[in-house]
C-alpha cells in the first residue's frame, strides 16, 4: 500500500503528481490536494479548484458574481480571477469565458 486510507469522502486521479481529495467530518466537507506519497500539499481549500494541468489549476470563487482564475501548485494566484469560466490548460492555452458587460 502506497497511501494509507484516510477519511476521504472522495478521491480523484493524480494529475501532474497531485490528486484532489475531498474529506468529510461532522462539521464540513473540504478539499485538499495530496502528492504521490500521500502528503497534503494544499489543504482546506474553500473555493472550487479543478485538477492541475501544465502547472496551473483553475479556481472559482462563488458570490454575487462568479470569478475564475488560476493558481499554481503552491496555492498562489497567478492569473487573477476575472473570468466567468476557466478550463484546463493544454499546449499553453486555456479556454475562458468572459463577461460581456465588462
Amino acid at each position: 500500500m502506497v497511501i494509507e486510507p484516510l477519511l476521504y469522502y472522495l478521491t480523484e486521479d493524480f494529475s501532474e503528481g497531485l490528486a484532489r481529495v475531498f474529506y468529510s467530518n461532522p462539521y464540513n466537507v473540504g478539499l485538499s490536494f495530496i502528492d504521490i506519497n500521500g502528503e497534503t500539499v494544499l489543504s482546506n481549500i474553500s473555493e472550487i479548484v479543478n485538477r492541475f494541468s501544465e502547472g496551473l489549476a483553475s479556481i472559482m470563487y462563488l458570490g454575487p458574481k462568479i470569478k475564475s482564475g488560476f493558481i499554481n501548485k503552491k496555492g498562489e494566484i497567478v492569473i487573477e480571477p476575472k473570468f466567468f469560466y476557466a478550463g484546463d490548460f493544454s499546449e499553453g492555452l486555456a479556454p475562458v469565458a468572459v463577461y460581456v458587460d465588462e
